[in-house]
């Protein structure tokens, strides 16, 4: 998970297993007064592949905003992308995906209205078996309730 914003030390930070919140913040050094204050309990368990953005008011509280990592960080860490959400830019990602090739697998996946499985892939001009073999272990299909909900 990456964890940046007003914080002493920002960056990526890896788990044994999927953290609290409570633990990921502790690890970057955010003051437990703070966590405490906004009530990041045990009971919020992260999903991989999240980041967090704190941000520390005037007024003395913490705002937090999650989001999902960076395509390219994903990928280095070995964390799936979501084909039916990625940009074409995240896509590119993926080895062997330019950009031209991206946007036609975001053309595709708009004409056939989100892929329903990876094999799909095979829709995509210039995608054939040896890319797709290549690039399936990076990707994931995801619905929207899995993307959007981070905690």
């Amino acid at each position: 998970m990456e964890i940046k914003g007003d914080i002493d030390k920002p960056g990526l930070y890896c788990f044994q297993r999927p953290p609290t919140l409570f633990e990921a913040l502790g690890q970057a050094n955010v003051p437990q007064q703070f966590i405490e204050k906004w009530g990041a309990s045990e009971n919020y368990i992260l999903k991989t592949g999240v980041t967090i953005s704190v941000k520390f008011s005037d007024q003395g509280t913490m705002n937090l905003r999650f989001s999902s990592m960076n395509a390219f960080w994903r990928i280095t860490l070995g964390i799936p992308i979501c084909l039916n959400k990625e940009s074409p830019k995240g896509l590119t990602a993926l080895p062997g995906i330019g950009e031209k090739m991206a946007n036609a697998i975001v053309e595709t996946r708009k004409r056939v209205g989100g892929f329903t499985s990876l094999e799909q892939l095979g829709l995509v001009p210039g995608i054939g078996p040896k890319l797709m073999d290549k690039i399936s272990p990076y990707l994931t299909l995801c619905s929207d309730s899995e993307y959007e909900a981070i905690l």
